[in-house]
Parts: structure tokens; sequence; C-alpha cells
């Protein structure tokens, strides 16, 4: 690479020679970065006044030819601050640091296919700050969550691997999907948690769709929020759109990096449960009360008992290794990486291993003609939680840690305790399963193959004119494979229980774009994009299941070995997408701009007549700093102004809606199994798009030459023809049809602050800050005011229903009794109203009459609160001082509640399992504390607002404390950084529960319908790590 910097200098070198000089001096210099004083590779050195210039060499030298001192040296690269240096004396070397450029409006930024200057944007689009990239995040939702205003990520299991819930700006859809949209190097991918669910079922936490992108292969992420950047997605782009693009090789030298990381992670908070003197007193209380004080049971040795959270808790090690090699030449780029990753859950039997790769290569065969390849591909193993879903029981994690303290966990060997005890009820062949054995041995194994490749042609049919085509290839296999041995809880009633789950995913994609950009007199500034793509998604899934083994040694790997064979299960489903896209952007003097788009999208999951849908938006944005009659004096770098109007679409919706599905069911006549072909759902072939209309207005604003900028937005979207199931005549032979009859809204602000609060030689410190607020309301459910969202077979909660969908109110309402203390002993019964809900006595619960009709039932749930935050924040700092840098990334949600069922259920007592500790202060005749009532074996369990938990909460996400060590006897680029890091170490919550993000229902974590409910989510965990990254 030398000897083509050195071939640059030479010819311009001649050029200049050629323009007229005669008498000429050497000058020589370094050109280096200001921050961290390593050399600027390709920077342009030229005489001011002159066509003299060279370029710096792979290690930052340049050598000038001038014609005479003193002279004034012109120094400019792409991201730095151009300089001016003047030379009066040639004997010493000429030693230049660059600073950073921190004109934001000049900045580059990625948009829907293609890329747009900063300045002249008419849309509101937020960059993840590239400093929260450096310190390689793990995952792609942990590098969001708190980086961007109005971008919420809720997290659905802390289990190593497990998939987040991703809004921006609200929800829009109902029972359609309200993930935003991906573009990964330019193929679209929706993010479809199903895609890694089989029939198979058992994993109570769905494998992460993005765990497939490695962080540290990141170079950027853009987040399109409104509908002038989004709608050129069309029907994909209603919840907005996240661009994602890994790094590419670079010219010049090639470079080598490793990094390396080692942790350990442990629960951040334990709950805290009834000891085995405490669980006596309550049991036998509750056997008195029963009037069967023969059932008592003896004050255990222990008092203590025996602690089964701490033995289903462990503290994880985790390791990941990354390998990156990058490079080019004045042809080529190239880039290649691998990466391993091991994480040991917080949970015993719980962990992930990946196995990563990616490569990319772009080649300029001739001038105007440049081809590429990106590729990147993973194999995720995942082995998790057992999803129960039992009364009382959600997983397998809840079954262990409710399980009663006077049970010994071993037995004397040191093996896990299989022995009938006093609160035996079955036995299997004489044993009891075991519910820390059940963790360990009970297998749920969710493996993920994925492949993603996209393939481009680019020519340059004019200087203003780009042509380019792209193929692209998303393959995605899962394989879920379950087994319950015959000694464990799930699986001893039927000799051992295996299942294997297959499912595949293939997402063709062909683009064809051109762009056309030209500059006319200098002031008018024009670009166009027309294109085709469209897409193919092919769906291939199947499931078999046996129990009754003779013996557990061959696991869900020989299923035939099965005495009973469950009917197999397979689906096939494919579904296409083409579209027409078009977008003009117009600038004149950088001042006034405009964009305008149009696409077109036509998809097979609607019937003939609305399979098209169109979708415009309009864009305009004002420099007022460009204005020659403005003057805003120093103080203010620039000021912009935004508006965007548009509609997009949703079709999110599942395949084959519109019309009727046949599935086979089965019958038994006569003890004889016959299956038989039913109609699932009525047709409907007027089904067509969720259609969102949005409206956003925006200030982009500097001070202090662009070291402080500052982002605001406002806006307002409607989402109409939402999809909802509503009753209908029963003589069709259907309770409810899927129909285009409701309305969403979403309306906030959105705020965000970026600063260089320091930058010199020794010190440099930014930091970011930003802030959201949105209102979601349901407008219209069609001729229904309200309905309940079922949570049927998920236990507790199908006999709570927490939730309610009601015009007025937002997504995520919660919908209850109101709680009115306890009866006490003393208290009149005859004049408090009567109760459904459980039969009126002292140490009862009561609840409001809200209707004020005499009676408390079913009619007095009200609205009680909902899950969508007032605030939303994240802040993140920077410091480097020398060799040394600090991060520090916060996030945190101000005025969201949740309904903690796992309180509810375990508030309740029971002679069965063990309670919170809160139990402890239950009410009794000596005792009659007025929040919780006596003890007894009741069933009856509602919603009520005690357990509706304001989830507001401040978590330091990363503490990154780094130093690096320069290697320039190996390389003059050479270092290595070594680092500690603490994640996720600290939160401020009011919240009882294990986290305040948990959003686990047992339905559907990425449904808009059930949102805000916490029951029996795998706890977060703390993490301290320890890493190195070598730069060869």
């Amino acid at each position: 690479m030398q000897i083509i910097y050195r071939l640059w200098a030479v010819l311009l070198l001649v050029g200049g020679i050629a323009g007229g000089a005669f008498a000429q001096t050497r000058v020589s210099g370094k050109v280096v970065d200001a921050l961290n004083n390593e050399p600027v590779i390709g920077a342009s050195i030229s005489v001011v006044n002159e066509k003299t210039g060279t370029l710096t060499d792979a290690d930052g030298n340049f050598v000038l030819e001038v014609k005479e001192l003193p002279t004034t040296l012109q120094v400019n690269f792409i991201g730095y601050r151009e300089q001016q240096i003047d030379v009066y004396d040639s004997s010493e070397p000429v030693v230049v640091a660059l600073s950073e450029a921190t004109d934001v409006l000049q900045e580059v930024v990625v948009v829907g296919y293609g890329v747009q200057k900063r300045r002249e944007l008419t849309s509101a689009i937020s960059t993840v700050n590239k400093e929260i990239l450096q310190q390689t995040p793990p995952s792609v939702e942990g590098a969001l969550a708190g980086s961007v205003a109005g971008l919420n990520v809720s997290v659905t299991s802390g289990q190593p691997g497990a998939s987040s819930t991703i809004r921006i700006r609200g929800g829009n859809s109902i029972t359609g999907g309200n993930e935003p949209l991906y573009v990964i190097d330019g193929f679209i991918v929706y993010n479809d948690v199903t895609a890694n669910r089989t029939d198979a079922g058992g994993s109570d936490a769905t494998l992460d769709p993005l765990s497939f992108v490695n962080p540290a292969d990141i170079e950027s992420i853009e987040v399109l929020k409104d509908v002038s950047a989004t709608a050129i997605y069309g029907t994909r782009g209603a919840n907005g759109v996240i661009i994602i693009t890994t790094k590419k090789g670079k010219r010049g030298k090639d470079q080598i990096n490793y990094r390396a990381t080692f942790g350990w992670q442990s629960i951040h908070k334990k709950m805290e449960f009834l000891n085995a003197d405490e669980w006596t007193d309550l049991y036998n209380e509750i056997r008195r009360d029963e009037g069967t004080p023969e059932l008592q049971l003896a004050s255990p040795e222990n008092g203590l008992g025996y602690d089964w959270q701490d033995a289903a808790l462990r503290t994880g090690f985790t390791q990941e290794h990354q390998l990156s090699i990058i490079g080019g030449d004045e042809h080529s780029r190239y880039s290649l990486s691998g990466n391993y990753k091991k994480q040991d859950g917080i949970i015993i039997g719980t962990d992930l291993k990946r196995y990563g790769g990616r490569f990319s290569y772009d080649r300029d065969l001739f001038e105007k003609l440049r081809v590429g390849i990106t590729a990147s591909s993973a194999y995720s193993q995942l082995n998790g939680l057992r999803n129960v879903n039992g009364n009382n029981n959600p997983n397998t994690w809840i079954s262990a840690i409710t399980t009663a303290p006077i049970i010994s966990i071993y037995d004397a060997d040191g093996g896990f305790n299989y022995e009938p005890n006093e609160l035996t009820t079955v036995s299997y062949n004489g044993k009891v399963p075991n519910a820390i054995s059940d963790l360990k041995n009970v297998k749920t194994l969710t493996e993920n193959t994925r492949l993603l490749s996209i393939v481009y042609v680019e020519y340059q049919l004019l200087n203003d004119l780009t042509l380019k085509a792209d193929i692209g290839l998303d393959l995605s296999n899962t394989r879920q494979s379950n087994y319950a041995p015959s000694y464990t809880s799930l699986g001893a009633d039927k000799k051992g229980v295996a299942s294997i789950g297959h499912k595949s995913v293939y997402t063709w994609q062909t683009e064809y774009t051109v762009n056309y950009n030209h500059v006319f007199n200098e002031v008018h500034s024009l670009s166009a994009l027309a294109g085709y793509t469209a897409q193919r998604t092919d769906k291939r899934g199947s499931s078999a299941s046996s129990y009754g083994f003779a013996n557990d040694a061959t696991g869900y790997n020989d299923l035939a070995g099965g005495e009973t064979a469950n009917p197999p299960t397979s689906e096939s489903y494919t579904s296409t997408l083409s579209s027409v896209l078009g977008r003009i952007n117009y600038s004149f003097d950088q001042r006034y701009n405009a964009t305008v788009t149009l696409r077109a999208d036509g998809s097979s999951r609607f019937a003939e007549g609305h399979k098209w849908g169109y979708f415009p938006s309009v864009g305009f944005s004002w420099n007022l700093d460009r204005e020659p009659y403005i003057h805003f004096g120093k103080g203010i770098s620039y000021l912009k102004l935004r508006f965007s109007a548009g509609v997009v679409g949703n079709q999110e919706i599942g395949d084959h809606q519109y019309i009727a599905n046949v599935i086979p069911e089965l019958y038994y006549f006569n003890d004889q199994p016959v299956t038989a072909y039913v109609v699932n759902n009525p047709p409907n072939p007027d089904l067509k798009w969720e259609t969102t209309s949005s409206y956003n207005v925006g200030l982009n604003t500097g001070f202090l030459d662009g070291r402080i900028n500052v982002t605001f937005d406002a806006y307002y979207k409607k989402t109409n023809d939402l999809l909802l199931n509503v009753p209908i005549e029963g003589v069709t032979g259907f309770s409810s049809a899927l129909r285009n009859v409701g309305s969403v809204s979403n309306k906030g602000l959105e705020l965000e602050i970026s600063s260089t609060l320091i930058e010199n030689k020794q010190w440099k410190w930014n930091a970011s800050l930003n802030l959201a607020t949105n209102k979601n309301r349901v407008e219209s459910l069609g001729n229904a005011d309200y309905f309940l969202p079922s949570f049927e077979g998920v236990g507790t909660l199908q006999y709570m229903t927490p939730l309610i969908v009601k015009r007025g109110e937002p997504l995520g309402t919660f919908y209850g009794y109101k709680f009115a203390g306890i009866v006490q002993k003393d208290e009149d019964i005859s004049k408090l109203p009567a109760q459904t809900t459980e039969t009126l006595a002292p140490g009862v619960v009561k609840y409001q009459d809200v209707n004020n009709d005499g009676v408390v039932n079913e009619q007095d749930r009200t609205v009680l609160g909902n899950s969508q935050p007032k605030f939303t924040g994240g802040f993140n700092t920077t410091l480097n001082y020398h060799n040394w840098d600090l991060f520090i990334a916060l996030h945190g949600s101000y005025g969201n509640k949740l309904f903690n069922t796992l309180r509810a259920r375990f508030e309740k007592t029971s002679t069965s399992y063990n309670s919170l500790k809160s139990v402890a202060d239950r009410w009794t005749e000596d005792n009659p504390t007025n929040t919780i009532g006596k003890a007894s074996n009741s069933t009856s369990i509602v919603s009520d607002d005690r357990y509706v938990e304001d989830a507001s909460f401040l978590k330091v996400r990363n503490i990154t404390l780094g130093y690096t060590l320069p290697l320039k006897q190996i390389t003059q680029n050479s270092k290595l950084r070594i680092f500690v890091s603490l994640q996720n170490f600290f939160t401020l919550t009011g919240y009882s529960g294990y986290d305040p993000e948990s959003n686990r229902n047992g339905v559907d974590e990425s449904s808009g319908l059930y949102q805000g409910v916490d029951f029996g989510t795998y706890p977060s965990a703390k993490n301290i790590q320890f890493g190195l990254n070598l730069t060869l």
C-alpha cells in the first residue's frame, strides 16, 4: 500500500511541476489523530493556492515539493476537521494533529436503499452511538436498549440467547406484528419470533432470531422512525425500520483483531420465601382452621429448612472469542470474522452456545463495474427452561423455587431426594419427582442454523446514473428436542415423554434499483431512486412425539422406543411480496430540502382485489442557518426544521388468513381413533392491509461549533383497519371471524442531546442523553367497547384474565377488582356487599363495590392502570484520558406498571407449595393486618390492584474501564486493550418481582395483546467481565 500512496504522490508532484514550478523545496511530515496520536492513512496534503499535493502513506508520513518557504499546507481527511499549517522551515518534519469533525449535518446517513447527507434529511432518523457499538454489547437488542429516543426494549426472559420485544413509537397493531423491520446489509429481515418455534413446543423462551448477528461485526445502526424514512419499505415500515450495516474491508494496510472476554454472572435479585418454621406454622394453621388438627406437622429439626431457590441457582461462567481480518487494495476490500460464545445460565440446566462467521468482499472489476458479496452464518444451541403452564407453576423454575422448604433436596448420599414425604399425595414406583432434578434432567434443546447472504452487481452507466442488482437468501433451520425422563414430574405418569420438531424458513430476495444523483449550477441537488423488489418465503414444519419408554437411555433420539405415539403434525406455507418503489430528493443550496416517496406492494396474504397497497410520503426540511438573511452568531452552529407525512402498512398477520383453513381433528368412535378434517375459520376475502397514517415535526440544532447537538421530534400516528376477531352469528358454525374493524393511535415527543464536553490531546469526554414519551390509545374496536384477551391454557392467568382491550385506553391495560382491605373479626359482615369471589368472613379479602349495586361480582372489575411508560430514557458517556477509557450507560423508564402474577399466586397460601415471605405477616386474630388475608387452601384467585405494581426503573447497563497499550514494536498501529466491565449491576426500582423489565405471559410475548404480565420470567443476571482486544 505504501507503493500506491507514493505513486499518487509522484503523480501529484508531476502535476505540480507541469504547472510551472522550477525552484523546489522538500517538506516532510506526518499526520496523526489528535486524540490517540495514531497515523492517519490517506490524508490529503496540498499547498494552498497551488495544484501541488500528495497523500499520507500507511504510516501517516508524507513528502511534498513546494515552490518556496514560507508556505501554507492544507490537510484534509474524511471525518476530520480541515486544517491549514504555515511552514517556515523544512529542516524538521511537520507534525499535523487532526481532530474529528463535529459538523454532524455533513455526516452521511444510511437510509432505505441508499445514503444521504444528514443536512439534507427530511426524516427522523437516529443513529446508535458508535461508542456503544465499540463496547460490543451482548446482542443487537442490547445495543438498542436505552440508546435511541422512542425505542423500547422489553426483556421476555433473562435466559441466555432469549428474544426481546422491541417497539418504536408504541404498538400499532392489536393482533398483528408490532416488531420493527430489520435491514441487514440490504437484506430485509422481519424479526418473526415464531420462526424459531416448532410444534414440539417445550421451551419456555424463544431463541432470539437475531442472535446470528454478531454485535462485534456491526459498523453502524440507524433507526428510521417517521414515515418519510420508512415509507420506502411500504407494508413493512409501519413499525419502524432498523438498518444494520456490518463492517467492510478497508483500502490500506491489512488489520487483524482478536477480542476475548471471560466473566461470571449471578442472579441480580432473589425473592424471599417462607423458611421451614414459618411454613410449618402456616400449614398447621390451615389444618386447624379446616378442622383436621391430626394432620398437623411437627416442628422441623432445621428451622430454616431447605432453600430450593438457592439450589436452583448458580454462578454462570461466560466466555466469548472473536477474530476478524480486514483489508483491501485499490480495487478490492475484504472482511472475514469468526466468533464463539459459551454462556452458562444462572439457573442450572440452562446455557447457550453459538458459533458464527461472516465474510464480505467487494471488488471493482472495471472502472465503473463493482461486485460484492456478504455472507453471515451462525449455529446456536439453547438449553432452556421447560414450559409447564400448570395452575401454580408456569415452568420448571417456578416449580423448583416454590417447593415446600421442609422437603430435603438431596438424600444422605448427596443424590437427589426422590423419597415420599409428609406432603406426598402421588408417587410413581414409590418415588416422588424432585424439582431440582427436573431442572437438570428435563431436556429442552433448541438448535438453529442461520445463513444470510447477499450478492450485488453495481454499474455506473453515466457519471450520475448507477444501476444495481442484488439477490439474497436467508435460510433458517430450527430443531427442538425435548425429553422428560420417567423420574421427573413431567414424565413420571407416562414413563418418559419425548418430542422433536423441525421448522425451516427460507426467504429469497431480489432487488433492482436505479439511482440518479446530480448537482445543477452548484445549488440544485437532485437524486432519484426507482426500483423493483420481490421476496418469497417458504415455511416448512413438522413434529412428532411419543411416551412410555422402557428406559431413559435414548431420550428424544429414539421416538420409536415409546409405547404410544402421538399424532404427528406438519405444516407448509408460502408467501410472496412484490414491490415497485420510487423516491425523489431535492435540495436547493442545502437550504430547502424535499423528499417524496411512493411504494406499491402486492402481498399473497390478501385476496384478489386487496393484494396491492399504495404507500406515499412527503418530507420537507429547512436549514435556517443557510439563509443569508439569518445570522445566529457563534453560539448556534445550525438549525433545521422538519415535517413529514404519509401512509405505511402492516402485512404481518400470518398466512392464509383470508381463506377457510382445513385442519385435521382426532375423534374416537368405539375407542378407535378417527381423523376428520374440519374448517378451522370462516373465509373473509375482504381482508385488507392495516394502514398507519403518520405525521412528524422535528428540529435539529447545534451549539458551540457543533459540540452540542439537539434533536427534537413530535409525532402522531393512527392505524386503521386493524384485524380483530369479532363475534359473528352462531348459525355460521363459528363464534368469531377476522375482520378489519379497529384503530389505534400513538402520539409522543422525543428529545436527543449529544455533546463533546472536553476534547484536547489529553482528555476527551462525550455524553449523550435521550428522553421520550408516548401515549397509546385504542380508538375503535368496531361495534365492541372492549374485550378480554384469552389466557386459555396458561394456568393461573386463565382464571385471572388481568388484561382488557378497551376503547379509550392504551394496550396493556390491567383489569380487575379494587382491593378494599381484609374483613376484621369485629366487622359487621351484614353491612358489607356480598362477594361472588369468596364468602366473606374474618380474614377474607374484600373488594370495592364499584357500581354500588350491593354485590361484588364481575361487573365491579375495572381498569387498574397500564403497562405503558410515561417516560423512557437513556444516558451514556465516554471519558478518555491518555490511554485510559471509561464508558457508562444508563437506561430508565418511568410510570410503567407490571402485573406481578408471581406475587398474586404465591401470596395465596397452600399446604402443597411455599409462599412468599410477605405471607408471614398474614391476617390472624392476633395479627389483624389489612394487607394479606388469612391462611387457607382456598383455590379462589382473582386479579386486583395490589398486584399492579409500579415498575419504573433506572438501570446501570454497563460500566467499562479500559487501558490501551501501544505495541509499536510489532507494527505502527498495533495495540492491546484490556478492560473490565460491569453489566446490569445496579438497578433502582420499587418493583417487588425479579426484574421490572419482565414480560412473560405464557401466550405470546411479542403480541400487543399480552404486554405487561410477569409470570415466571427467567430472572435477570448481573455480570462481571474481563477482556482483551488485540489489534495488529
